[in-house]
């Protein structure tokens, strides 16, 4: 990874939506590709789910101090993000979104 998340900002690697979508992932699996047209580009980015790639230093700082707590958040957890926040941008090869802290919804621990 070549860009690194400053301030209260966190990098994000978008869930792929062949993996999100049952079908598309079965398609995948079969060895054939689903057609990209303007509306699966658009419910594309409806996926408000994905991998926290990197956290800035000054995330959470606010909440962390006031409630005495430990960051919520890490390096390599599954997030929900609000829809159409941040930016999306290229990092070689991978598409990841630019969040701020306060657009992080919830964390997944797990089952």
């Amino acid at each position: 990874m070549t860009i690194k998340a400053v301030l209260h900002r966190l990098i994000v690697k978008p869930i792929d939506i062949e993996t999100y979508d049952e079908t598309r992932a079965k398609l995948k699996e079969l060895g054939l590709e689903y057609g990209r047209t303007e509306e699966s580009k658009y419910h594309h980015t409806q996926i408000d789910q994905g991998t926290v790639l990197d956290v800035g230093p000054t995330a959470f700082l606010d909440y962390v101090k006031r409630h005495d707590l430990p960051v919520p958040v890490a390096k390599g957890m599954l997030v929900t993000y609000a829809r159409h926040s941040g930016k999306a941008i290229k990092d070689g090869e991978v598409e990841v979104v630019i969040l701020n802290d306060e657009d992080i919804l919830a964390v997944h621990l797990g089952e």
